[in-house]
């Protein structure tokens, strides 16, 4: 089969083999970097779309350093990538999805087109997917949704993975171990959509970006970082802006990532030396440095709940506070929106992994007891949000009173009903999301 791609390929372009294009009828597409064959799928409401699972955007990562762009030669093109399955998920929180295949080797992403070529280029929705920055995979959101719902509207459907957790963020104060990693695969992969979307039927100026969670702070950081300025066009924020102290968070980046790498066996005062320990090191002992030292999947009783994020860097952020980075950021048009019942990650301990990396420590209930939830706890919830020391013990409980009164908590018939506060302690759950 390889061969036969080859010569057609040749046979027919062979005038233009550096160009982009997408093989008429077919789930085959020419990039300078290689060329990508698909499968052609019908989803069970009958929309035909041609998917490319796992599509390199990027070499293989080494570890700690910046991700760097494949090598392009005149008979790159030459190179045949089968994209037909789903690739390794990046290595994350190991409770999350014990059976998951995962690996270092995970900077891939998956295009979904219609199967018919039109005479206009379509536009793009890029989406990166949210997990805290330690869990999440392109494969758990599967393609059926997006085929449906964008493929069938003729919007060409990007998803994408990044590093996550300490390989994703893991960052020295002198920054000889930069961070930010997860933040420069994401870069990688906007300049190769913007390079080569073209090829697929895209428009590489109607590019739209978009994630959840912290895929949206995701959005929200390459909106605000300098090296984006042309890659997109217009982006959507669901349930995450870097005003979040978990967003961007130096000091804790950089005294967890401190804390790991002593667990690991890396704590030598050179940063350089330190660097080279920590690349050596089994993946494995990152994740069992936790065990080890006790801590949750997530910081349990605060506002700022993940170990790893970004940190304000001279490179990603141009050595600029989000508020320069705002001032700044090239005028795009912008949606923001929240996801309807997300706070349930936060309220409720259930037996799915998924929705337990939160709730467990969070002070969640089991599903028997939530009629306890009470007025009590809830303020509780809220004291922890308001953590900036401009707000003194009575600005707070103003503050708190008048989100009470808001949100009607406590108040009114439906506050007779058994299971009043736990709905309200959910609807405050998502202003913290």
């Amino acid at each position: 089969m390889k061969w036969i791609l080859q010569c057609l390929v040749l046979l027919c372009f062979g005038d233009v083999a550096l160009s982009h294009f997408q093989v008429p009828g077919l789930p085959i597409v020419v990039l300078p970097e290689y060329t990508a064959h698909g499968i052609k799928n019908v989803t069970r409401k009958g929309t035909e779309a041609f998917l490319y699972l796992g599509l390199p955007y990027v070499k293989p990562p080494v570890r700690f350093e910046k991700p760097e762009p494949l090598t392009i030669t005149p008979l790159s093109f030459l190179k045949l990538k089968e994209a037909k399955q789903w690739k390794p998920a990046c290595h994350q929180v190991v409770d999350v999805y014990p059976s998951t295949n995962t690996s270092e080797d995970c900077l891939y992403l998956n295009i979904f087109t219609p199967t018919k070529v039109g005479l206009k280029d379509l536009p793009v929705f890029v989406f990166i997917h949210g997990g805290g920055y330690s869990y999440g995979y392109t494969q758990a959101y599967g393609y059926e949704y997006f085929v449906d719902n964008f493929i069938s509207q003729n919007i060409i459907m990007v998803t994408l993975q990044y590093r996550l957790a300490h390989f994703g963020f893991f960052a020295t104060r002198d920054h000889v171990i930069n961070g930010n990693f997860a933040h420069f695969d994401q870069l990688e992969a906007l300049k190769y959509i913007k390079r080569n979307i073209k090829a697929f039927g895209g428009d590489p100026n109607k590019i739209t970006l978009s994630g959840h969670s912290a895929g949206s702070t995701s959005t929200h950081a390459l909106s605000l970082s300098p090296k984006t300025k042309d890659l997109y066009n217009q982006e959507i924020h669901i349930a995450g802006s870097n005003y979040a102290l978990w967003g961007i968070a130096s000091e804790m980046v950089f005294n967890h990532s401190e804390l790991i790498g002593t667990q690991v066996g890396c704590a030598q005062a050179n940063t350089l030396e330190r660097k080279k320990c920590l690349q050596k090191v089994d993946y494995k002992k990152f994740w069992e440095a936790r065990v080890q030292l006790g801590l949750p999947d997530f910081v349990p009783d605060k506002i700022d709940i993940i170990y790893w994020s970004a940190n304000f860097d001279n490179d990603f952020f141009g050595g600029k506070t989000l508020d320069e980075l705002q001032a700044a950021a090239p005028k795009r048009r912008a949606m923001y929106g929240v996801d309807f019942g997300e706070g349930l990650l936060e309220t409720i301990i259930t037996d799915n992994p998924i929705t337990n990396v939160f709730s467990k420590s969070r002070g969640a209930y089991v599903y028997e007891n939530r009629t306890l939830a009470n007025a009590e706890k809830i303020r509780e919830v809220l004291l922890q949000m308001l953590t900036d020391p401009k707000f003194n013990s009575t600005t707070q409980n103003v503050i708190v009173d008048r989100i009470f009164a808001y949100y009607n908590i406590g108040i009114g018939a439906n506050a007779t009903d058994p299971l009043h506060y736990w709905y309200k302690l959910t609807e405050v759950r998502n202003i913290h999301t």
